[in-house]
């Protein structure tokens, strides 16, 4: 927990509003924002411990995105500082419990307006919450609210960051907050690593966890099944399975193919399904990373495909299998 994301608009993403009044009210009535979230890494380990819940605030009926900074500042322009930050809460965790059910060992961030941390604090930590003060090294995330609030995560400000690799001063301050913090008990995430040399520059002085553009942007669940589809039409549908055989994820069907009319044996599999006995699952080891089916009728689709399925290995032992089904001439 700490403070709200400021955030801008993600690349790519196009922002609303205009340059009049945005219209509070109406998002909060309507419930008009969603949760992408960002995965925070440890890099000695090479997992993810825990994702970061951003809000992506948009305009009801155009659906066009709002920068968060400013979604957040006509909020509290508008009287409706408290509001915004518990709906944005709501949609953080309960997109979270819907899409990470399987993964009971992450870890969720859910920021908090400064103006209501410290009432929350307390309460929060005494039901089992861990701590964690976000942006430090800028405004109001400071020495002071350190010592105040005695998080159990420090997150250092992409500014500090920025750079790190080549900038003497930076570095000194990255050293001193880990030694600081290490007294306390307190862990350390760096913010805002998009280079291959900041994370080395961070690892190379004791560091371990990072989040930023270098590992992942900010996403929708599923979104990197879907991007898979995108770039690759000829896909039908895409799913993770994990180590055990069961699946990971809901199947995201390509939206340019439909179902076969009237086929109601044929429907995309969902999260949880068994799929222990599949060829896929079965030929895949960490000798083995990789598997292709010979044609048969998909029960997703009721149409003729191949399966291609990979596998990422965490310790030698298969971690999860991305399956990909590609159409193949009837």
């Amino acid at each position: 927990m700490g403070e709200a994301s400021t955030a801008g608009s993600p690349p790519g993403g196009k922002a609303g509003g205009g340059a009049g009044q945005i219209d509070i009210r109406a998002i909060l009535e309507s419930g008009s924002l969603d949760s992408h979230y960002q995965p925070i890494v440890s890099t000695k380990d090479g997992k993810i411990v825990g994702v970061e819940a951003l809000a992506r605030p948009r305009v009801p009926g155009s659906g066009e995105f709002i920068p968060p900074i400013r979604f957040f500042a006509e909020a509290a322009a508008q009287g409706f500082a408290l509001e915004a930050d518990r709906l944005c809460r709501k949609r953080g965790i309960e997109g979270f419990a819907e899409s990470f059910s399987d993964y009971p060992e992450l870890l969720v961030f859910i920021n908090l307006d400064a103006a209501i941390l410290l009432r929350f604090v307390e309460s929060h930590r005494e039901e089992g919450f861990l701590i964690a003060l976000d942006d430090m090294g800028t405004g109001s995330s400071n020495l002071e609210r350190l010592t105040i609030l005695k998080p159990d995560i420090v997150k250092l400000d992409h500014s500090l960051i920025r750079r790190i690799d080549g900038e003497y001063y930076k570095q000194e301050l990255y050293d001193f907050f880990l030694k600081l913090t290490s007294k306390f008990g307190t862990m350390v995430i760096a913010e805002g690593v998009e280079t291959r040399e900041e994370a080395l520059a961070c690892m190379e002085r004791g560091g371990d966890l990072m989040q930023g553009y270098y590992f992942a942007p900010p996403s929708e669940p599923g979104e990197a099944l879907r991007e898979c589809i995108r770039l690759y039409p000829d896909v039908e549908c895409a799913y993770l399975l994990d180590g055990s055989g069961f699946q990971a994820s809901s199947t995201v069907f390509n939206p340019s193919r439909s179902l076969q009319p009237g086929k109601s044996l044929f429907c995309p599999a969902q999260r949880g399904c068994d799929q222990r006995s599949k060829d896929y699952f079965l030929s895949i080891d960490a000798k083995r990373t990789r598997y292709f089916s010979a044609p048969y009728v998909s029960k997703a689709s009721g149409r003729a495909c191949i399966t291609i399925s990979t596998a990422r290995l965490a310790g030698g032992d298969v971690e999860a299998i991305l399956c990909l089904d590609i159409s193949t001439p009837p």
